[in-house]
């Protein structure tokens, strides 16, 4: 589910470059992000002894059942980026998604053993810098 939500943020992401050229190099960092994201999981999930407890699996997953159940998962596989009309809507799809994206992965730590918790720490981190990266746009312009 991650490594789709990576994918599917850097397509978006790519794609508001393509379609806002006065913040192409925003966007295309923001895609470049994600790409090595989905790398990350990429290799995770080629990782034994990745997973943590089983009570913390458990606790994950019945949070990612609840997150799936409330369409949070499927809205993180990508916006349809030819409903976006203006600036001001792609900003907030943006945020939208990375306000998911990390609602998601705050409960996807506890999938992980400790070891490799931090890498997704050092995502959840990128990931917040692009909401404030997003939230600095002034589409008003």
């Amino acid at each position: 589910m991650a490594l789709t939500a990576e994918q599917s943020a850097q397509s978006f992401y790519t794609a508001l470059a393509g379609k806002f050229k006065t913040y192409e190099k925003t966007f295309l960092r923001l895609a470049e992000d994600e790409a090595r994201h989905a790398a990350t999981y990429s290799e995770l999930l080629r990782t034994e002894g990745r997973v943590a407890t089983s009570k913390d699996k458990e606790i994950a997953e019945s949070r990612i059942r609840a997150l799936v159940g409330m369409g949070i998962m499927d809205a993180l596989k990508g916006p349809d980026v030819s409903e976006v009309e203006d600036l001001r809507a792609a900003v907030e799809l943006a945020l939208k998604l990375e306000q998911n994206t990390l609602l998601f992965y705050q409960n996807l730590l506890l999938y992980f053993a400790n070891g490799y918790q931090d890498q997704i720490h050092k995502i959840v981190d990128v990931e917040y810098d692009h909401m404030l990266q997003l939230s600095r746009i002034d589409y008003f312009e």
